[in-house]
């Protein structure tokens, strides 16, 4: 990567535990920032997750979102999400919501 931001979706913090599936696996795992395509997770106490693998998550306000890990870091991971018609309505109001409440990152 170049170093240079790329991200066309502001994200904003969120300090959330959520369930999750990877690799037909349930987990908990806690979201740490939050976008309109993607989610940033935190990676502490979720073992054996790598990039391209694919990702349920369990939102609230939202519902279950699909997507796909991105990259992985020693502490975090990213997740690029593939939302359906309903699904990207519902993140949107819920990223509305969220931005007046919480500071933004980017």
């Amino acid at each position: 990567m170049s170093g240079i931001e790329q991200r066309k979706s502001k994200r904003y913090k969120l300090e959330k535990w959520v369930k999750a599936w990877v690799n037909e696996r349930e987990i908990n795992c806690r979201l740490i920032d939050i976008s309109e395509k993607g989610l940033g997770v935190s990676k502490s106490g979720v073992l054996g997750i790598k990039s391209y693998d694919a990702i349920i998550i369990e939102l609230e306000h939202v519902g279950k979102v699909y997507g796909v890990i991105t990259w992985t870091g020693q502490i975090s991971f990213g997740v690029s999400l593939k939302l359906d018609l309903i699904a990207e309505r519902k993140m949107e109001s819920f990223i509305k919501t969220l931005a007046g409440e919480t500071l933004e990152v980017y």
